[in-house]
């Protein structure tokens, strides 16, 4: 007997049958009894043992199991004295209340829209049986293109997004595109890319702020965001110095690094003036 077989018969003749809770509870309970005994024609096993598995009560796998004896899904041979009871399940392959449908040589199958050959009368013919294989290989063949074309489309939406990004570098200032490639190949690393060019000009906005527009600062921010394995940047610490200025002196001038740096130190000056 086959377990699976028999779940996926028994639940396609519920289809057509009704059956209480309670009594496919007892069904079940007595398939998995019969598979730990080596799928016996007949065995025996206790009430308190049905109890366990059902959580039932003595009554009610009573009145369940007379309701599975009048369906014909199982037979039931009483002992004398306290010795439990022995069961025989019934395969649903053979079940009166599952037999496969009769059809005749000029009976028309369902899918392929031919006639059924070699069929008589008093054969029987399993429609199910028939259908199912032939729906399976049908899913599979359309599965197998529809992957295709979904990584074909994924593939297509990465393209243009480099593409993007490698535009994107070349139009920053020089002093900018190296510390912006080091970042972007970092998160590319990770499998975080920045999935549309706004984000990556946030992430560029969001750099300058913390820097002062200063890409040495810049550059010592992400380094420190690199060295710790972290997935975003943040400000530098007071103490936190990047090489270029640990070597200034204290009467050393600054001058910005880019004339973009210096218009932006004048526009805050401006501002602060008026």
């Amino acid at each position: 007997m086959n377990y699976l077989a028999e779940i996926r018969h028994f639940y396609d003749w519920l289809e057509t049958e009704s059956l209480p809770s309670n009594a496919i509870v007892l069904w079940h309970a007595l398939m998995f009894t019969a598979n730990r005994c080596g799928w016996r024609e007949e065995f025996s096993v206790p009430f308190s043992v049905l109890e366990n598995r059902t959580k039932l009560d003595k009554s009610t796998i009573c009145r369940m199991r007379r309701i599975l004896v009048e369906r014909g899904v199982i037979s039931v041979r009483g002992q004398r004295g306290r010795r439990s009871a022995v069961y025989r399940l019934n395969p649903f392959e053979r079940h009166p209340a599952e037999h496969d449908t009769t059809v005749s040589a000029t009976q028309i199958h369902p899918m392929t829209g031919k006639a059924l050959q070699s069929a008589t009368p008093t054969d029987t013919v399993s429609i199910q049986d028939r259908i199912i294989p032939e729906k399976e290989k049908t899913s599979k063949k359309e599965k197998a293109p529809r992957r295709r074309e979904e990584r074909k489309g994924c593939a297509e939406k990465r393209e243009p997004m480099r593409q993007n990004l490698s535009q994107f570098l070349a139009s920053l200032d020089e002093a900018w595109r190296a510390p912006m490639s080091i970042w972007l190949e970092y998160k590319r690393s990770r499998r975080e890319g920045y999935r549309s060019e706004m984000g990556t000009r946030k992430c560029l906005a969001l750099l300058r702020n913390l820097s002062d527009d200063d890409p040495a600062v810049a550059a010592a921010v992400i380094d420190r965001s690199i060295a710790n394995n972290w997935a975003g940047l943040f400000p530098l610490r007071p103490g936190d110095t990047s090489a270029s200025t640990k070597t200034r002196n204290s009467g050393d001038v600054l001058h910005p690094a880019t004339e973009e740096h210096a218009r932006r130190l004048l526009e805050k000056f401006d501002r602060c003036t008026k």
